[in-house]
């Protein structure tokens, strides 16, 4: 059963943060700051990155959105917020924008 504590608490953030949410890439830097998507809020939040944002610039890409469990974000998120992976699919890789993320968030929490 989804972790909808969790669930709504990443929502919230991103809401808070327009600016530093971007579902097109798990963690990135950019000339504004640090963005993320679902998934990689989710890590930020409630799990460990394997790489700190602070060297973020000198490493490659595929290790700045792996965990210190040495997964995947992605895999990571659907573990801390106890998602199917139809769910993480769907609200991970499907939703691509925050009103998208807002509707798969809330049809996690009606399937309930």
């Amino acid at each position: 059963m989804a972790n909808m504590e969790r669930l709504n608490h990443v929502l919230e953030v991103i809401e808070a943060n327009p600016d530093r949410h971007d579902q097109d890439h798990f963690r990135k830097v950019t000339h504004c700051g640090t963005t993320m998507c679902f998934a990689g809020w989710a890590v930020e939040l409630y799990g460990e990155w394997l790489v700190q944002e602070s060297d973020l610039d000198r490493v490659t890409e595929r290790l700045s959105f792996m965990t210190k469990a040495d997964r995947f974000a992605s895999e990571s998120a659907e573990e801390i917020l106890d998602l199917t992976h139809d769910q993480a699919l769907a609200l991970f890789y499907d939703a691509k924008s925050l009103e998208d993320v807002r509707l798969e968030v809330k049809r996690i929490g009606e399937s309930q």
